[in-house]
């Protein structure tokens, strides 16, 4: 019953953080530079064709460890959580902050990674800027033109097929619903014990999935799911695929609950 997909390392949502590490990566490294040229400019009276910029002190590469080692716990902090932009920029400063401190801190321990007391001083704020901005236009601008995940509601009786339309009426930003899967029979076609799920289509829901390019599965129909479909979830949630309960899915979508915060924690209930 496995479906070919892309894992979660390889698959859009890890892209999409590769290029959020990267840009932060590059962040810190040109607030390093600028830093470095503050100091010896402004500090030192060195003029412009006397900075040397490259290649970077020692000292620069336990900045980018540090800030990129907070900014981890940043965002894990703020994916848990439904916060504001203002409290996520207090989180963001804080996360350069720590940064920053780890930095000095190390520094104390290993004498070749030293930047001294003004490089760190002056690169703290300018990193804090540059992410804030750079993390901003990811958010609101560069994810508009990402294809939105495809949502596929699960569920077994008529009546739970007309949420379909009620949901697709709702903005669900990434989220768009492709269809409903209606649950009208179950097929055992190897004698194995392993029962598939069959649409009023005779489809099952593996070639749905496969057919419509499913990233979430949506399940409302629990009486009349085969045991090993429970089992499988877990599978499809390493395969990239995410899969829900259907009460917290749409208090997600309705905001009560931020949706990546979501997990199949029922699916783990009927398993014990």
């Amino acid at each position: 019953m496995s479906l070919h997909r892309e894992s979660l390392w390889t698959g859009p949502e890890r892209r999409r953080q590769l290029t959020l590490l990267l840009g932060d990566a590059l962040i810190v490294i040109l607030s390093t530079i600028l830093a470095v040229l503050v100091r010896r400019m402004l500090f030192e009276g060195a003029s412009l064709t006397e900075v040397q910029l490259w290649p970077l002190p020692s000292g620069a590469y336990s900045l980018l460890f540090t800030f990129l080692f907070a900014l981890y716990i940043f965002d894990q902090y703020n994916l848990a959580r439904d916060m504001s932009d203002r409290t996520n920029a207090a989180v963001l400063f804080l996360a350069t902050f720590i940064g920053m401190a780890l930095a000095a801190f190390i520094s104390f321990f290993l004498r070749g990674l030293q930047l001294g007391r003004v490089v760190v001083l002056v690169q703290w704020p300018l990193a804090f800027i540059g992410l804030y901005f750079w993390r901003r236009l990811f958010h609101v601008y560069l994810l508009r033109f990402t294809r939105p995940k495809r949502v596929l509601l699960v569920v077994d009786n008529p009546v739970e097929k007309g949420i379909e339309a009620e949901i697709s009426e709702r903005p669900l930003g990434d989220y768009e619903v492709v269809g409903t899967f209606m649950i009208t029979d179950l097929r055992n076609k190897q004698d194995d014990g392993n029962w598939e799920l069959v649409d009023e289509e005779g489809r099952t829901l593996e070639q749905v999935v496969r057919d419509e390019e499913v990233n979430v599965l949506v399940f409302s129909a629990r009486a009349g799911i085969p045991p090993q479909y429970l089992e499988q979830a877990i599978d499809w949630k390493f395969d990239g695929i995410g899969v829900y309960d259907a009460a917290n899915f749409y208090g997600a979508m309705t905001g009560r609950v931020p949706i990546e915060t979501i997990d199949a924690r029922w699916i783990l209930t009927y398993l014990s």
